[in-house]
């Protein structure tokens, strides 16, 4: 693991492992809660369940891989690592949709805005991940004919992509919920 790709896993295992355990109180629980069923995800309850899970798993499991990378055999820690990465984009894909469903208002988000800035770093850091996992195997065999991709392509794709997201969500929307109420308000008006 170079030292980029530890920084960038550290970063993503504290910004998942940490909301992802959060999630068992209140008001995150809540939160969450309230965001999965006004967005109109399919099966609420077990949609949160897997968000949570797939935060504490791929937290634990990209944790794990930055302590201890050099005592797992590689042909276990390299799939590990890129099936963590994979993890992560999903994960902040749904959270992007999330955040800019225009029934899911900033009181129901943890840090009342809408714009899912911090999705979109772990989505670029991510990326960033996977282009240095490429550029890892491909130092140990023959260069000809690989995929040269920048990280700074990477991230700005990312970000483009939220930015997009973010503008067609923004332009129709139409909130059914008060601004000022609290998510336990929310949650028993919308039929806990």
């Amino acid at each position: 693991m170079t030292r980029i790709a530890k920084v960038g896993s550290g970063i993503i295992a504290f910004f998942t492992l940490l909301p992802g355990l959060v999630k068992f109180t209140d008001p995150f629980k809540s939160m969450f809660e309230l965001q999965i069923k006004t967005s109109g995800l399919p099966f609420p309850e077990i949609a949160q369940v897997m968000g949570q899970l797939s935060e504490i798993t791929i937290g634990s499991i990209l944790l794990g891989l930055m302590i201890f990378w050099h005592r797992v055999p590689e042909k276990i820690s390299k799939p590990l690592f890129l099936i963590a990465n994979a993890g992560v984009i999903g994960a902040m894909l749904v959270a992007i949709y999330l955040h800019l469903h225009p029934a899911v208002t900033a009181d129901m988000l943890p840090f009342n805005h809408k714009a899912p800035f911090l999705a979109m770093l772990l989505i670029s850091l991510a990326l960033v991940n996977f282009y240095q996992a490429n550029k890892s195997s491909n130092a140990k065999h023959s260069t000809e004919g690989s995929l040269k991709i920048k990280p700074t392509y990477l991230i700005s794709g990312a970000v483009g992509l939220a930015l997009f997201l973010w503008f067609i969500f923004n332009t129709h929307q139409t909130p059914d919920t008060k601004q000022s109420e609290q998510p336990s308000k929310i949650l028993e008006r919308v039929g806990k």
